[in-house]
């Protein structure tokens, strides 16, 4: 199927950008990176491929995904769990799977020590951010009340689990889910209390 990078950059440049007209354009582009050869990705993303792509990835604020990109969602997170991250192939996955997540949704372990740099620039621009500002509102939700009618303590469990299903091996994240699930338990055993009463 055709497709153009001056296309996608002008849907991009669009003042109301819709994520979902530009589906068909980002899954060319996720496959076009995806079958390009693993030791010319670099050069590819110092070009004006590289510049599309990372308006494009600026501009990809949602993991709302239509039943196409979903699944190819679902093949590059096989493929990059077999390649691994320190592998050139499983940096060139990671590179067209960052298309498919919304900021701050995938975590790699230690990635200032398992990416290049180029990859880690772009990777730590899309992430660690949004993974700060989450921390940040995590953390200033201690104080607070913790309820189901808190939309930050519901954003926090929802963040979390994302987080989980993405890397289940980090330890961290992993302590945190089970901090929540136990903060959870204590509410519904207080509502039952109050039903009950």
């Amino acid at each position: 199927m055709f497709w153009s990078l001056n296309h996608l950059e002008q849907l991009c440049g669009q003042v109301s950008f819709n994520e979902e007209s530009a589906f068909e354009s980002k899954y060319n582009l996720i496959k076009f990176l995806e079958a390009a050869p693993v030791d010319f990705v670099e050069a590819l993303i110092n070009s004006p491929l590289g510049r599309v792509y990372k308006i494009v990835l600026d501009k990809s604020i949602t993991c709302k995904l239509d039943a196409k990109l979903s699944t190819l969602r679902d093949e590059l997170s096989t493929k990059l769990r077999v390649a691994g991250v320190e592998s050139s192939e499983g940096q060139q996955l990671l590179l067209c799977l960052m298309l498919l997540y919304a900021p701050g949704s995938m975590k790699v372990e230690d990635a200032a020590s398992k990416l290049p740099q180029w990859l880690y620039e772009i990777y730590s621009k899309r992430n660690d951010s949004v993974i700060k500002s989450q921390q940040y509102a995590v953390s200033s939700i201690d104080d607070e009340k913790i309820d189901f009618d808190n939309r930050i303590f519901l954003n926090r469990i929802l963040g979390l689990s994302n987080l989980y299903y993405i890397d289940p091996e980090d330890k961290e994240i992993s302590d945190e889910l089970k901090q929540v699930r136990s903060e959870c338990v204590r509410l519904m055993v207080g509502l039952r209390r109050h039903l009950k009463s």
